[in-house]
């Protein structure tokens, strides 16, 4: 699926090598800073530029949602979001991507703290995922920049977004609360 991507989010994959059962992906070097070191380094982001970031990361998915089958990323969060040298994004590891080749997608995998619910559980007792499980990852790392807190951390991750940040105003605020609803028909259903 990653070889048919032909968006400039995305890293191309230079080759691939199969030894055994293993499968390995050579893919472009992106040189640059994860959001999550910047994160680190400076703290939560100015609205503007987390704004402008949450765009390319909305264009880069929506390619990905527009593919045949479309590609869920189910991994969206700052440590696999790049910025090379000229400020452009780039998302990273694709170990989680699944491909929704029917209603709901069986995921692979699931981070902490960015993860949607229904990646980790699900009633009926199984895991499922569809493009609005990259809308709540989304909404996650929105949060993140604005917040500057480690979505790791329980008390972090449970913060209102108006309680825990100056940075958002209070349309910004909704927007990213509607995107982490635990419900996925409460979410926006597209990117």
């Amino acid at each position: 699926a990653l070889s048919r991507l032909e968006n400039s989010a995305f890293p191309r994959i230079v080759d691939t090598v199969e030894e055994g059962c293993y499968r390995y992906l050579i893919m472009d070097w992106i040189e640059g800073e994860s959001l999550e070191k910047r994160l680190k380094r400076e703290g939560a982001l100015e609205a503007g530029e987390a704004v402008r970031i949450a765009l390319a990361i909305c264009r880069a998915l929506e390619a990905l949602h527009a593919m045949q089958p479309p590609l869920l990323y189910l991994d969206c969060k700052p440590s696999n979001i790049m910025t090379d040298g000229e400020g452009k994004l780039w998302l990273v590891d694709f170990g989680s991507a699944v491909e929704n080749r029917e209603q709901q997608a069986d995921p692979i995998a699931a981070s902490p703290g960015y993860a949607a619910p229904e990646l980790l559980f699900a009633k009926g007792g199984g895991r499922c995922a569809d493009v609005r499980s990259d809308v709540f990852g989304l909404g996650r790392t929105l949060y993140a920049l604005l917040s500057g807190r480690n979505l790791l951390r329980p008390s972090d991750a449970a913060c209102s977004l108006n309680d825990c940040s100056t940075k958002a105003d209070e349309e910004l605020s909704g927007i990213v609360e509607r995107c982490m609803q635990t419900d996925p028909k409460k979410r926006y259903q597209t990117v």
